[in-house]
């Protein structure tokens, strides 16, 4: 919902509206789909000391959502060596075409993974990692309200390390090299950066006087189960704040309005969104045997009388295209998507060209920034043509 042009907006007038009826802090109220309270992990390497005698300028931040545009408009310096772990952006980010130019402008591309992903096959230096099999770990999400540990089950496999003794021995050459070069931690084992995660808020949290209980199992949190319970916000009132200078000091209205949904193109009459599929995350999963053996081709999902009016069946091969480029897929009619709109599950298909991405301009929603230092992308506010191939 929040994957538009107005999306920001969306979600604060809903949000007004659950306040309103009394429906923040209570028990399926359903403001929010962030469980935020049980995200406590201290983000151990980034409040690290650095190495003493270092002295760096500041970083530069270039926007996730704007990745590939970014590196090439980049100036003084430019971009020339790139560093990749836990992303695949030739397959997740937006204007792929664009990506692709990126990369190919920077002298040197490292990227550190598990498998041949379409990423790895752009980069110089490939740096195998280790799987959750042959490391240790913490398992915890914003979706739900568990903590689980990951615990080793092997020795790494052949020259696999993880991101982190990669990262701890990359910094440790390059201050040896140059003293105060790199600001990375250098050292610390698994144990360590494990317990260094835990605050005793987080800890309290889930019923924990110390990480190692987990071994014992997996624990459910024991506070913090309801957003706002006890009716205490991040405002500068500590309210809810229906007007908020905050919001209008960002750019935004003083109070939540309705903004008009994006303008569709007259050439491009489609709209085509991109989820996740059910049993994907982004481009994780799809390359393996299984996997592929359930999907393994990419479909567009559309409203039968939408395929009528293009003259199209099921099973026909269709091309969606626009100004940014264009996908070649089977049709499979269903009446779960409305007539003005298309879905195509956003995935990476192993051993084919196939990138929905290639037809995904990027175009900023309206709020995300304050958040996270970028606004989030409008990835629904996608439109296409589709003719028979």
């Amino acid at each position: 919902m929040q994957r538009h042009t107005n999306g920001g907006q969306n979600v604060r007038c809903i949000d007004t509206l659950a306040a309103m009826t009394g429906n923040i802090g209570t028990s399926g109220g359903g403001a929010q789909y962030a469980q935020l309270q049980t995200w406590g992990i201290q983000y151990h390497a980034m409040k690290m000391k650095p190495p003493a005698g270092t002295a760096t300028e500041k970083d530069r931040i270039i926007n996730i959502n704007n990745f590939g545009r970014e590196v090439l408009d980049a100036q003084d310096p430019p971009i020339k060596m790139l560093w990749i772990a836990c992303r695949n952006p030739m397959m997740q980010d937006p204007e792929a075409a664009v990506v692709k130019k990126a990369f190919e402008s920077m002298d040197l591309v490292v990227t550190a993974d598990l498998f041949m992903t379409p990423t790895v096959a752009m980069s110089d230096i490939v740096l195998p990692v280790t799987s959750a099999f042959e490391t240790a770990g913490l398992n915890v999400s914003y979706w739900h309200y568990w903590l689980s540990l990951n615990e080793q089950a092997i020795a790494p496999m052949y020259e696999a390390r993880s991101d982190l003794a990669i990262a701890m021995g990359l910094s440790a050459r390059l201050n040896a090299l140059s003293p105060g070069s790199c600001t990375y931690p250098t050292s610390g084992g698994i144990d360590e950066w494990l317990a260094a995660e835990f605050s005793p808020e987080f800890l309290a949290q889930f019923g924990l006087t110390h990480w190692e209980e987990l071994k014992k199992g997996p624990r459910k949190a024991v506070k913090g189960l309801i957003g706002w319970q006890d009716s205490k916000f991040k405002t500068p009132s500590g309210k809810y704040e229906f007007a908020s200078e905050t919001a209008q000091t960002e750019g935004h209205e003083l109070l939540p309005i309705w903004n008009e949904p994006m303008d569709v193109p007259e050439s491009y009459p489609l709209r085509l969104i991109s989820p996740h599929w059910k049993l994907g995350i982004n481009s994780q999963f799809q390359n393996l045997d299984w996997m592929a053996n359930i999907h393994h081709e990419p479909t567009v999902e559309i409203h039968p009388n939408t395929a009528k009016q293009y003259h199209v069946a099921e099973g026909d091969m269709v091309r969606l295209y626009n100004n940014e480029g264009e996908v070649r897929l089977k049709t499979h009619l269903t009446r779960t998507v409305a007539p003005d709109t298309l879905v195509v599950y956003e995935m990476w298909l192993k051993d084919t060209p196939f990138n929905i991405n290639t037809t995904l301009h990027a175009i900023p929603s309206d709020m995300g920034k304050k958040a996270t230092g970028s606004p989030g992308l409008a990835f629904h506010d996608n439109f296409v043509a589709l003719v028979k191939a």
